[in-house]
C-alpha cells in the first residue's frame, strides 16, 4: 500500500480542452457514423423492403403523381432507369442501397447533418 500511494504517478489534470476537442469532433464522427450505417444497412442480404414510389402514389389514388413518378423512372428512349433491386446488385451500386427502407433513415439524417455542417 505504501509503495502504491507514494511511488505511483498522479493522473494528469484535465481542463476544458478535452471538452472542446470532443465538441469539435462530434459532428464529424456522427456524419461518418451515419454514412457507414447507410452503406451497411443498405446491403442486399439484410432483409428490407424496397421503396417503389409508384406503389405509394397508386395506393392513394393519385394518378397524376403516379404518372409523374413513372415518367421520371424512364429516360427519353423509353428504357428503364430503375432496375429490379431484389437480387444481388453490383458492389458499389449506391442506388441499390438507397432504395432499401433500412438505409433511408440513416441517409435522411446523413443529409440533414450534411446541410447543418
Amino acid at each position: 500500500k505504501v509503495l502504491l500511494l507514494r511511488h505511483s504517478k498522479r493522473p494528469p489534470q484535465y481542463d476544458h480542452m478535452l471538452n472542446d476537442m470532443f465538441l469539435a469532433y462530434a459532428p464529424w464522427a456522427a456524419w461518418l457514423h451515419l454514412g457507414v450505417a447507410t452503406w451497411a444497412y443498405g446491403h442486399h442480404r439484410i432483409p428490407s423492403y424496397i421503396f417503389d414510389p409508384s406503389d405509394v402514389s397508386s395506393s392513394n389514388g393519385n394518378t397524376s403523381l403516379s404518372a409523374a413518378v413513372l415518367d421520371a423512372l424512364y429516360n427519353v428512349n423509353g428504357t428503364v432507369v430503375v432496375d429490379n433491386y431484389s437480387g444481388k446488385p453490383e458492389q458499389f451500386d449506391v442506388r441499390s442501397r438507397l432504395v432499401r427502407v433500412n438505409a433511408m433513415l440513416p441517409f435522411g439524417f446523413f443529409v440533414a447533418l450534411t446541410c447543418g455542417l
